[in-house]
């Protein structure tokens, strides 16, 4: 049992957070991007890497959730992973699809899937570096859970996507007050009216 990081498939996980790293890291913009490798264990490429063509150019927001060339190129180009990358807007933004054009993948010969989803990236750039990052675990899983900190910047952040930051401030209070007061506490809070 984990908590999901990301709103996106497990096995895109890590390569989204080694993504991130490589932004955060090296300053990187779709201009600096020549090509993008992905590494990731061979059983999740019929998943997450083929066909190809579809999981470059992903017609819907469940589609990119299961997409390595998607999910990666929208994570170097914004240092993110978001509900926000789902919409429609973004699944037709011609720079993060520009960028997914360039994302390939290879096998991970270091991956010990199915215990963990491993992810590796590797961004060649158009001045001849070669940048990597590797997340051997991914975020959420067993041997690395999400801190309690990680887990409420997820709710504020899906939270703020519906109420208001008070009505969200209440639903969250009743969720970690639970142990102390009856279900019925919380359900009256998330019926009421904003």
């Amino acid at each position: 049992m984990s908590v999901k990081p990301l709103p996106a498939c497990h096995m895109t996980h890590a390569a989204i957070d080694a993504a991130i790293a490589l932004r955060s890291q090296h300053g990187l913009t779709a201009a600096d991007i020549a090509q993008v490798t992905v590494l990731v264990p061979e059983a999740v490429i019929p998943i997450v890497c083929e066909p190809v063509a579809p999981k470059r150019t992903p017609r819907t927001g469940y589609d990119a959730q299961f997409s390595i060339p998607y999910t990666v190129a929208t994570a170097l180009l914004t240092g993110k992973f978001t509900l926000d990358a789902l919409d429609p807007a973004a699944l037709n933004d011609p720079e993060v699809l520009d960028l997914a054009a360039r994302v390939t993948y290879a096998i991970d010969p270091d991956s010990d899937y199915p215990k963990h989803f491993t992810g590796e990236v590797i961004v060649e750039t158009r001045d001849g570096r070669r940048l990597a990052h590797r997340e051997g675990i991914n975020r959420g899983a067993s041997d690395r859970p999400l801190s309690n900190a990680d887990i409420d910047a997820k709710y504020s952040e899906n939270a703020d996507r519906t109420v208001d930051a008070t009505r969200a401030a209440h639903i969250r209070a009743a969720v970690l007050d639970m142990d102390r007061h009856p279900a019925s506490a919380l359900g009256d809070i998330l019926a009421q009216r904003a």
